[in-house]
């Protein structure tokens, strides 16, 4: 797939981004260039074609819905060894977060706020993400019979990494960086 760019007033630049139908040219390439006079293109918006690889950006959605997902499949799973402990209401707590969890991931993701920073989109699943911390911890009995001590909780410091690297970039950010 490629996309015309008008570098100048009579050449045109082939990219990567878009779908172009129906190039005829008389002349010669010149470089990365055609001449703008030798041919003629049509060019159809991606929006307005379907679906496409290039500019739905499939990728960063599943990065987002399953990378938050994968996140929370401790808490699944301690959910279900909790359910065969005989623990139900810790259990179903678990599974409560698990709904909790994927609810917050959909309504935060980033294609559905445009315009909103991310670390503004993550406090939602950050904080069930806490809250299920906080959970597991009192499903075992608190801190005491897991010899926890505050040092412990220090692991939680490098998990905070996004907000610092996604910082103030919104998901309109990525659309000007495909045109």
């Amino acid at each position: 797939m490629n996309r015309f760019t008008i570098c100048s007033s009579r050449f045109i630049n082939v990219g990567s981004s878009s779908s172009v139908t129906g190039i005829h040219r008389a002349g010669e390439r010149r470089g990365g260039l055609y001449d703008a006079k030798e041919f003629t293109a049509h060019i159809i918006h991606p929006n307005k074609m379907g679906v496409s690889m290039a500019t739905d950006r499939r990728g960063e959605k599943l990065g987002w819905s399953l990378g938050w997902m994968g996140g929370f499949i401790w808490v699944l799973a301690l959910a279900v060894v909790l359910l065969f402990q005989q623990k139900t209401l810790a259990g179903f707590v678990g599974i409560l977060l698990i709904g909790a969890a994927v609810f917050a991931i959909h309504q935060s993701a980033p294609w559905r706020h445009p315009n909103t920073v991310y670390w503004k989109l993550m406090l939602g699943p950050y904080a069930v993400f806490f809250l299920s911390m906080v959970w597991a911890v009192i499903s075992f009995g608190g801190t005491e019979p897991l010899d926890l001590n505050w040092w412990n909780f220090l692991w939680i410091v490098p998990m905070l990494g996004p907000f610092g690297l996604l910082g103030n970039r919104k998901w309109k950010d990525g659309d000007s960086n495909r045109e």
